[in-house]
C-alpha cells in the first residue's frame, strides 16, 4: 500500500511541478522583409504593370497562409501554402512567400491581404495595385 501511495504522490508531483512563469504561448513577432519597399503596416505597393514580390520571414523557418482577402472579400483556400486568384498567385515555400501580381487593366485599384501564421503568432501583408 505504501508503494502505491508513493507512486501516486510521485506522479502528482511530476504533473504539478510546472513553473507558472513559463513562456508557453509567448512567441516573438514575425520579422518580415520584402524584396521591394514595405511600410511599417506591412503594405506593399505593386506597379500597375504587375510584379513578382517575395516576402521572407527571418525568424521562423516556415509559415502558412491563415487567410486571404481579395478586395475585402474572403477567399476560400484549400491549401495553406498556395493560392491562385484571377489576378494573382501566392505560394509559400519554407520561410518565403512569393506573390505574383498580374498587370492591372481593370480600370480599378485592387488589393489582396494575406494573413500568415507560424503557430501562435499571426501577421500579414497587403498588396495594393493601381490600375493602368
Amino acid at each position: 500500500m505504501k508503494k502505491i501511495i508513493f507512486v501516486f504522490v510521485s506522479m502528482l508531483c511530476v504533473l504539478t511541478s510546472c513553473n507558472l512563469a513559463d513562456d508557453d504561448g509567448v512567441w516573438d513577432p514575425m520579422e518580415l522583409r520584402a524584396s521591394t519597399e514595405m511600410d511599417a503596416s506591412r503594405n506593399i505597393k505593386v506597379p500597375s504593370t504587375g510584379a513578382t514580390i517575395q516576402v521572407m520571414c527571418t525568424n521562423y523557418q516556415t509559415f502558412w497562409m491563415e487567410s486571404v482577402l481579395e478586395n475585402g472579400n474572403n477567399i476560400s483556400q484549400k491549401k495553406l501554402d498556395e493560392l491562385s486568384g484571377s489576378w494573382f498567385k501566392l505560394k509559400i515555400k519554407g520561410n518565403v512567400l512569393t506573390a505574383e501580381i498580374y498587370p492591372n487593366n481593370s480600370g480599378k485599384a485592387r488589393r489582396v491581404d494575406v494573413g500568415i501564421s507560424a503557430g501562435d503568432i499571426f501577421d500579414g501583408v497587403k498588396f495594393y495595385q493601381e490600375s493602368n
